[in-house]
């Protein structure tokens, strides 16, 4: 049902009122169809899929570089597999691989 408003300052009011409605229902169906293997949603969800493919590519080897090089930035992986890990990265592991390299 399409409710006609001819004045702008109602048009973005319902407009505005309606993005949680709209929000909650896409939430809804994104959920379903991320557990559900039924046709139905396979359709619902193929433009989706179609979009994202258009908007998005695998890195090259360069951009994987810069993100590697950022997470390195922000977090120590070392130590943190040191820290966590010791009976399989035990202290001085990753020293030792570089010596060895």
């Amino acid at each position: 049902m399409v409710v006609r408003v001819d004045t702008i300052w109602l048009r973005i009011v319902s407009r505005i009122v309606l993005i949680p409605v709209i929000a909650g229902v896409s939430y809804e169906v994104l959920r379903l169809a991320g557990t559900s293997n039924s046709k139905i949603m396979d359709i619902i969800s193929r433009p989706g899929m179609w979009m994202q493919g258009l908007t998005t590519k695998e890195p090259d080897d360069s951009m994987i570089q810069v993100a590697i090089a950022a997470v390195e930035e922000v977090f120590d992986w070392k130590k943190y597999l040191e820290e966590n890990f010791p009976e399989t990265y035990p202290a001085g592991y990753f020293e030792e691989q570089e010596n060895l390299a």
